[in-house]
């Protein structure tokens, strides 16, 4: 009876992914489409939020929404473990893409948002 018990705990566990990227989650053509979204998208960050567990990027309206959504379903497919927020405010307001996730997840970003901020793509505020 024990081991049923314990097994049935098990079941309801769910193994969380290792906080690396997956690179062959993508074909060569669409890690190639990728990055180039991603430039896209690095260009429009006028503005860089921290968060307890990960980052708000501020964009200007440069990336139209379809791209961004496009750039958002690829990234899902090699980094799993990231949560994705997406936000476009009414009469063309503020945009913004928030990167989060469990402990460890704001680590590993850092060195992109660094980059980011280091090329100019947005001021910390």
């Amino acid at each position: 009876m024990l081991f049923l018990i314990a097994s049935l705990m098990l079941i309801g566990n769910v193994r969380e992914t290792p906080i690396v990227c997956n690179l062959n989650a993508l074909t060569a053509a669409e890690r190639e489409q990728h990055a180039a979204t991603g430039g896209r998208l690095k260009a429009a960050v006028v503005r860089i939020d921290d968060l307890p567990d990960g980052y708000r990027l501020y964009l200007d309206s440069s990336l139209p929404a379809g791209e961004l959504l496009t750039w958002v379903e690829a990234e899902r497919r090699c980094c799993p473990f990231l949560d994705f927020e997406i936000r476009l405010e009414r009469e063309d307001g503020k945009r913004w893409l928030q990167l989060t996730g469990r402990e460890g997840v704001k680590a590993f970003l850092q060195q992109e948002i660094a980059a980011l901020r280091g090329s100019g793509g947005g001021e910390e505020q």
